[in-house]
Parts: C-alpha cells; sequence; structure tokens
C-alpha cells in the first residue's frame, strides 16, 4: 500500500460481470483488416471478445514493441475473453502469467453499424503492475451510446522494465504505453466495421490506467489517435516537473531486479532474461500492501516514446492540445486504508495498529502524519488513515493537476460524492472510496443501486455522452458543468439526491489541508 499502490484499480473490474452471449446472427459477423470476427448481441449492444491488435510479445518480442498481428482464414470466434496479461499475486487475484495477451473487447450499441459513433478506448487500473480489461462494458456502450474498446496490455516488469541493454537495442522502452498505442491504431483502421467513427476517439482511464491517458497525450507517437481525455481518480497529467519516473531511476531498479533472477548486467543479458519462464521473473517481483514491495515499474521519461512530462510536452506544442476531463471521489483513501489495517478481513483497526502502520511508512516522520490526522479527531483509526492518504494522494495531487491543466487545454472537473456507494469490494462498507464511480458508468442498471443512485449514473452518462461527442460535458436537461480555470476552480459536484451545482475556488486546495501537504508531503512517503 506505498504510493505505488495507492493510483492502483482492479476492484472495480471485479464488480463488472463477464458478458455472456446471448444470441448470434449475421449482424455479429464483422471483417476487419486481420479478417472476420463473430461476436454476440446481449441487450442493447454487441459485443466482439479477445480480439488480438498485436502479436503474442513472446520469446524474442519479450519487451520488445508490438506488432500487428497475422490475418486469420475464416471467420474468429469473438465471444469469449482472451487471455489477461501477466501479474503478480494481489488481493484482487491469483498470478497470472501467459503473455499471449495482447487483445481487447469491442461493444457497440445495436444499430450502430454504421453510426459513425465515437469511441471510447478504455485503459484499466491497477498500479502498472496487475488488473485486467476482461469486464463487461456493454452498460457503458449503451449508457454513453458510444463504442467501448478495453484493452489488455503489458504491465509491471513486461510493460516498463528499463536496461541499458534495452535501450541500446532500441531506445523505445514503455511497452505499456507503445501496447496502448497498438491499440489506438487498430481503433484508427477498424473501429469503423463496429460503428465507430476514428476522428472522434477519447482515450479514458482510471487510477494509473489515467495516469497512462496522461503518457499517451505527452507521447508524440499517440498524435492524432485519440482527440479528448478522460482521466478518473489520478492526478491529472501531473505538473511539469513530476510524473513518472526518471530514466535514471528506472534502469537503476531494472538492473538490481536483473540480477536477482541471475541476469546481470554485461553481455548475454536479454537473452538471459527472455529465456526465464514468465512465473520464474514474476515471483522475483511480488506486489505487496506493505511498504516493502521490493521492483515497482511505472512509466519511465525515456525521451522517446515519453520524451517529458504531459504538462511540459503540452506546453512545447510538441503533441496536440485536447479537452480534458477529470476528477476524484470523495473519499479515495478508504479503500487503501481500509486494506491497510486489514479492516476487508473483518479486522477492528486499532491505534497501536494505526501507529504501527504509519511507522512503517513514514518512519521518523510518522509523529507528524498521526499529529495531523490523529484518530480521536477523526472518530477512528481507519477515517484518520482514510483521511491522510486521500488528502495526501489523491486529493493534493487533483489540485495541482487541475492547476497545472486548466491554462492549456479545455478542462472540466468533477467529485464523485456518494458516500452510499455500494461497496467495491467484499468486507468494504459503502463509501465513496477509489473506484466507487466505476459502477456509474459501467453499470448503470445495477440492482446494487438505490433509484437515487440510478439517477445519478444516468446523469453522469449524460455527461460522459456529451464529452466523447463535443469535448465539453454540458449536455441539455442536466445542470451546468463550467470549464474549470485557476480562478474559479468549478468541480461539478456528483451525488445522488443532492442539489445540482459546482464547487466554488479552493475546495480542493483546502478541504484536503494542501497548504500543510506542499510543505510536508516530501517528509512522508506511501
Amino acid at each position: 500500500m506505498t504510493r505505488r499502490l495507492l493510483t492502483a484499480l482492479t476492484g472495480a473490474l471485479l464488480l463488472l460481470a463477464g458478458a455472456v452471449p446471448a444470441s448470434a446472427d449475421a449482424a455479429d459477423v464483422v471483417r476487419i483488416d486481420a479478417g472476420s470476427l463473430r461476436g454476440f448481441t446481449a441487450g442493447g449492444h454487441r459485443a466482439f471478445l479477445g480480439v488480438p491488435y498485436a502479436r503474442p510479445p513472446v520469446g524474442a518480442l519479450r519487451w520488445k514493441a508490438p506488432e500487428r498481428p497475422a490475418a486469420w482464414p475464416g471467420v474468429r470466434d469473438a465471444t469469449r475473453y482472451g487471455a489477461i496479461c501477466p501479474q503478480p499475486a494481489t488481493d484482487f487475484g491469483g498470478a497470472v502469467d501467459t503473455e499471449d495477451c495482447l487483445n481487447l473487447n469491442v461493444y457497440a450499441p445495436t444499430g450502430a453499424e454504421t453510426a459513425g459513433l465515437p469511441v471510447i478506448v478504455w485503459l484499466h487500473g491497477g498500479s502498472w503492475a496487475f488488473g485486467d480489461a476482461n469486464g463487461d462494458a456493454g452498460g457503458l456502450a449503451e449508457a454513453a451510446h458510444a463504442v467501448v474498446v478495453a484493452v489488455n496490455f503489458r504491465q509491471g516488469l513486461f510493460g516498463n522494465l528499463a536496461l541499458e541493454s534495452l535501450r541500446t537495442e532500441d531506445p523505445a522502452l514503455n511497452y505499456t504505453t507503445q501496447d496502448q498505442q497498438e491499440a489506438l491504431r487498430w481503433v484508427a483502421r477498424n473501429i469503423g466495421a463496429f460503428g465507430g467513427d476514428p476522428r472522434q476517439v477519447t482515450l479514458m482511464g482510471q487510477s494509473s490506467g489515467s495516469i497512462g491517458v496522461c503518457a499517451n497525450y505527452a507521447s508524440p507517437a499517440a498524435s492524432g489517435l485519440f482527440q479528448r481525455a478522460v482521466l478518473l481518480s489520478g492526478s491529472v497529467c501531473g505538473s511539469e516537473k513530476t510524473y513518472g519516473t526518471t530514466l535514471a531511476n528506472a534502469t537503476k531498479t531494472g538492473s538490481a531486479f536483473a540480477a536477482k533472477v541471475g541476469c546481470p548486467d554485461g553481455p548475454g543479458q536479454l537473452a538471459c532474461l527472455r529465456a526465464k519462464p514468465a512465473r520464474e521473473l514474476l515471483d522475483a517481483a511480488p506486489f505487496t500492501q506493505g511498504p516493502n514491495t521490493p521492483f515497482f515499474f511505472p512509466q519511465v521519461l525515456d525521451g522517446v516514446v515519453i520524451p517529458d512530462t504531459p504538462v511540459s510536452m503540452i506546453k512545447s506544442g510538441r503533441v496536440p492540445v485536447r479537452p480534458i476531463l477529470a476528477g476524484t471521489t470523495s473519499d479515495e483513501g478508504y479503500l487503501f486504508a481500509a486494506l491497510g489495517l486489514k479492516a476487508n478481513h473483518g479486522v477492528e483497526p486499532t491505534e497501536a495498529d494505526y501507529q504501527k502502520l504509519m511507522t512503517e511508512f513514514a518512519g521518523a516522520a510518522a509523529p507528524i502524519a498521526t499529529f495531523l490526522y490523529p484518530s480521536w479527531r477523526y472518530g477512528s483509526p481507519l477515517k484518520a488513515l482514510s483521511a491522510l492518504m486521500g488528502d495526501m494522494l489523491f486529493g493534493c495531487a487533483t489540485d495541482t493537476g487541475l492547476q497545472e491543466a486548466a491554462p492549456l487545454a479545455p478542462t472540466y472537473a468533477y467529485l464523485f460524492d456518494d458516500p452510499g456507494a455500494p461497496p467495491i469490494l467484499p468486507g468494504l462498507s459503502p463509501a465513496s472510496t477509489h473506484a466507487a464511480d466505476l459502477p456509474y458508468f459501467f453499470d448503470p442498471k445495477s440492482a446494487a443501486f438505490t433509484p437515487e443512485q440510478t439517477a445519478l449514473s444516468a446523469q453522469m452518462s449524460a455527461y460522459l455522452a456529451s464529452f466523447v461527442r463535443n469535448g465539453d460535458p454540458a449536455t441539455s436537461g442536466q445542470p451546468a458543468w463550467p470549464r474549470y480555470d485557476r480562478t474559479a476552480q468549478h468541480l461539478r459536484h456528483l451525488r445522488p439526491g443532492g442539489p445540482a451545482g459546482t464547487t466554488g475556488p479552493g475546495y480542493l486546495y483546502l478541504g484536503h489541508r494542501c497548504y500543510i501537504w506542499n510543505l510536508v508531503g516530501g517528509f512522508i512517503t506511501f
């Protein structure tokens, strides 16, 4: 549960029911550049699952740029999900070691075969280490009346390993981002077959997937491949000086990892690493919820795929300006505090648990954190830790990111605020926490919703539908959503049954105590 984990998303994907074929007929067969696909119709959408967009990155293609897939004869079955990409075991699922995973899932509203609909390309979260795209996005396609493409991509050590030997072979690193761009190129070539308009593509992600959207925003290679960006619970696109990790730090981590698995720097390193079974590599880089995750592989400022921070790239004019819709939830930290204190396993956290956890993470700075966030002020250790993590890692990062983005691109901001949002994991309480907003987009007819929550879901879908069409969430029949600027700082307040409106100046900065975290945040690391 380090700063690394706090950008993670997998829980929401576990909420999404797997797509089940309901019927198939001639309308469910489409022709794309590599061959024909047979999908199925379910409710008000068609689905085409497990569609390869690149060759399997195995053997000599491990840690190389993705290549277009081979064509296939006949009609390929696209009624079952493909494999998800390698990932270590976590609280959200077991380890996966299948590398033949570069596939995507397409969901199109029925009757949209030639409609020229806007397209949403979805990037899942998971702290760049775990998670997948194999959850049913048909509800999102229907509610937003858009073609949705959900992408599986390399992640963790397979997606962002950095080594001098790799740079010598090809200076372009960031295989996670390169995979996402290959999927975007697939969309440009093929989405018309599903009723989508390749000139109206919105790249949308949550948590680390949101940060992945920003990586593509900053990448000249993605210019022209998408026109709008939706950033859910990330840090918008960071600041001019802060994004991802430096090349020096990344290669240091990569060299240490390679040495651990018996492939030290020097001749033969890449051959050694490519010969290793995927499971052996995964076992050498476990993902923990404590402060001792040994290896972590976020996006890298490699100077090629991601030449500089997104803010710097936009300022320089080297990438196109695209409208941004970004936001956060009102209790982002609860999910991670609950996991850290084992509250999801029925444990009632004590003050001693809170103090111990803070010492593990913050070391000598722990007294500062517990002084600023005492349990007695918030009512319990769990609530105190939730507030601390939400403020430091999400609220203030979002405030900074919005302030940086607003002068550079049309920016629209939201605050999702439903304290009664259904729990995203067993053992958790209802809360407006990290990923709690996703079912409101992906599962708008959820049986877990109250009538007020169903109405909120419909409102959020209407705003999203407008944004992916027009680059502006304002739409008739819904409360106004003004553009964010540094002075007014309007955030659209999304809550069930509450009064419509927007927040005002200083809402994030004051509410999340950013005047403190901007001074002391560097001394406390999660």
